[in-house]
């Protein structure tokens, strides 16, 4: 009988889960801290730049779209745990019990 491709273990799994909160939190920072950067001139200029306008709304939506990643991401973890138990895949650190 040929070797079966085994499914990965929960160590596995809640490792590739919590690896994929990472991005969208960085992506939160970059945008947010891009947005406060493209708010402040376009206050500044009264609102005349149409151009800022159109930066603002393309880091707004990118935040958004940030948001959303996050709390998909959150919710395959608490998915997961909800399928496997609260602490399935957690690893102890070496020489604790």
């Amino acid at each position: 009988m040929p070797d079966q491709p085994q499914a990965p273990s929960l160590i596995q799994r809640r490792m590739t889960l919590s690896r994929g909160l990472a991005y969208p939190i960085a992506a939160i920072a970059v945008s947010a801290l891009n947005l406060m950067f493209q708010i402040v001139p376009l206050v500044e200029s009264d609102g005349t730049a149409g151009w800022r306008w159109i930066v603002v709304v393309l880091w707004a939506v990118l935040l958004a779209g940030s948001i959303v990643m996050l709390v998909r991401a959150r919710g395959a973890i608490v998915a997961f745990e909800r399928e496997h138990g609260r602490d399935a895949g957690r690893q102890k650190p070496v020489g604790h019990p």
